[in-house]
This record gives C-alpha cells, structure tokens and sequence, in this order.
C-alpha cells in the first residue's frame, strides 16, 4: 500500500522544480490537484504524472505524423520529464518493483526528443574504470568547435532535469554541453547495478571523450552530493570547487 503523504502544492519546490524546466504550469497544476483529490499520497503524485507523460507521448506521436515536428518535440520532452517525479515516488506506491520500467521509459521518452532537437542530441560513452557511463552531449546551433561545460546530474537527476538546469541554457549561449550519468545514477543505476561509492568522485572525464570535432574544453557544473565531488575529483582542474555548483548537504569524504 502506498504512503498517504500530501502531494505537493503548486508554488512549493517540488512544482517549481517541474515549472523551471521544460514543463507546463497548467499541466503540472492539474497532475498535482488530481494527486490530492485522490487523497496526497505518492501513489496519487504517481499515478496523475504517469498518466501525464503517456497522454504527452501519445499526442507528441499524432504531432509528428501530422508533420507538427517542433510540436512533437516539445510534447515528447515535457512527457520525459513528468516521469522523472513518478520516477522518485514510485518506491512509496503500490508496484516499487516498476521503477526499472518508469526509468526505461522516461529514458526513451527523453531520446525521442533528444532526436528531435537541431542539432540532434549526440549519445556518447564515456570511459570509466573499464566500461563507460552514458552521457548525451548537447550541441549549440551553428558550426565551428564551442566551448563545452560538463554538467554533473547530481545525487538522483535524470538527464531530463539536467538538461534543464544547465544543458539547455548552454545551448543558448553558444555552448556545448555535456551530460552525464555517473555511478549510482540513470542508466548507471537502474540498468547496470551500478551504485555511487568511494570511487565516484572519479567518474569526472579529464578531456573530451566524445570523438566530437566540435568539442574544446571544460568547465563543470554540478548540484547535489556530486556539486561536491565534483571538486574533488583527481580529474578537475585544480581548483577546490567546480565551476559552477549547487550546494550539497552530504559533504565528500
């Protein structure tokens, strides 16, 4: 059974959180009202995103096949990112054991309008400790080689909600940026088992590792437990704090 706790109400962080990125107020307002109509508990902040996202993600596909493509593109990146909230609640409902599944589809979802966006969103491996993490590298418009920013996604972001707290507004500066999921994190986490530990403070690339001609260097910016990681890293340039950081309230180790 599902925890009864009050969904949040429109105006506190949670909605916030939601409204400054690629969202709709209306659309978050009415998946919240009907949350607390259905009693505030997380299986109701659950189920009204869910339902939120697949309705987006339907009508995106109707867009596209009537040739709407900015309107597809639009729709498919407001559907990722309202599961990124049922994604967090999802082990206080009724089905904890869905939450691989709600992540693989907000992973598709978000792909869909990684694809759609011009210049294309580019899916790069990263190397890390013999394998690699997943990254997306976000290009700014126009030709030529753009300074890049790696943006960290934090403690429990997903690559939606770091492309709103700083991929996007790179892009509109004229930058590249670079996303990624480190260990503990997105496909990291839910698809590999693989979880933060001692070692994630490394997982930082030291240059370009994207083969991308239109990549230059780094500065990094960071939110949550990695804002502070990320200044540590052996990877950084030498410096105590990234470039740009959202405080933390677990300090490193």
């Amino acid at each position: 059974m599902g925890s009864t706790r009050r969904a949040p109400r429109p105006g506190s962080a949670a909605t916030r959180r939601r409204v400054g990125g690629p969202a709709e107020v209306g659309e978050v307002v009415t998946a919240i009202n009907a949350a607390n109509a259905a009693g505030g508990s997380y299986q109701g902040i659950f189920d009204g995103l869910e339902a939120q996202s697949r309705m987006l993600r339907e009508s995106g596909a109707r867009a596209e096949s009537a040739g709407h493509r900015v309107t597809a593109h639009d729709q498919y990146l407001r559907a990722a990112e309202y599961l990124a909230e049922p994604l967090f609640f999802v082990l206080g409902t009724s089905t904890p054991a869905r939450e691989p599944e709600v992540f693989s589809t907000l992973r598709e979802y978000w792909e869909e309008a990684g694809a759609r966006f011009d210049p294309k969103i580019e899916q790069v491996a990263i190397p890390y400790e013999g394998s690699h993490m997943p990254g997306y590298l976000v290009k700014a418009p126009g030709s030529g080689r753009r300074p890049t920013v790696i943006v960290n996604n934090g403690s429990a972001g997903q690559s939606v909600e770091t492309y709103s707290w700083g991929g996007r507004a790179a892009a509109e500066r004229g930058w590249n940026a670079l996303l990624l999921e480190g260990p503990g994190q997105g496909a990291m986490l839910f698809e590999r088992k693989i979880r933060s530990g001692p070692t994630g403070r490394r997982s930082l690339p030291r240059r370009s590792t994207t083969g991308s001609p239109a990549m230059t260097s780094t500065p990094t910016g960071s939110r949550s437990p990695a804002g502070a990681w990320a200044g540590s890293s052996p990877h950084a340039r030498p410096r105590s704090n990234p470039d740009c950081a959202r405080s933390s309230p677990i300090p490193a180790a």
